[in-house]
């Protein structure tokens, strides 16, 4: 009974994000957690589905900063999921949060995300959020961050500033 409960309030928060209806999820003790067999959370989907108020709501209102860096099964944060949409709205809401997201998961980094994806604004904006102090970073991060930012300083994805 415990198990179908469960597996019903997912349910219920993974429409809810689909859909962005945050009324619906405010009775429900814990908002953000995992809700998909590969690991993503609430915030995962809502980023995912492009819902800006319902992120807005669930970052500012059920979540903590370390809550943002929860990485789903192959290793990538809800953020890169926004950088994935392209929405700058939703990435501004998580890093108003976490400062240190962009440099952070064990995933597909966001900036490389928008820059495969071609969302000019996303890698713009990421850009400027990203530790250029990349010394953490493994070789194949390094090499990534190194062609996006040389595309950026290129005028690839618009004005440098």
């Amino acid at each position: 009974m415990i198990h179908e409960a469960a597996r019903t309030e997912r349910s219920r928060l993974y429409l809810a994000a689909l859909k962005g209806d945050w009324k619906s999820v405010q009775g429900i003790l814990k908002i953000q957690r995992e809700i998909t067999k590969a690991r993503e959370t609430t915030l995962h989907v809502a980023a995912a589905a492009i819902k800006e108020e319902f992120v807005k709501n669930l970052v500012s209102n059920a979540m903590s900063s370390e809550d943002l860096s929860v990485e789903n099964i192959a290793g990538n944060m809800a953020l890169s999921y926004a950088a994935a949409t392209g929405n700058v709205n939703i990435s501004k809401a998580m890093l108003e949060k976490n400062r240190d997201l962009p440099n952070l998961g064990s995933g597909v980094k966001p900036l490389y995300m928008a820059a495969l994806l071609g969302h000019s604004q996303m890698v713009q904006f990421l850009y400027s959020e990203t530790n250029k102090m990349v010394c953490q970073w493994d070789e194949n991060e390094q090499a990534e961050l190194f062609i996006t930012c040389t595309c950026v300083r290129g005028g690839l994805y618009g004005k440098h500033k």
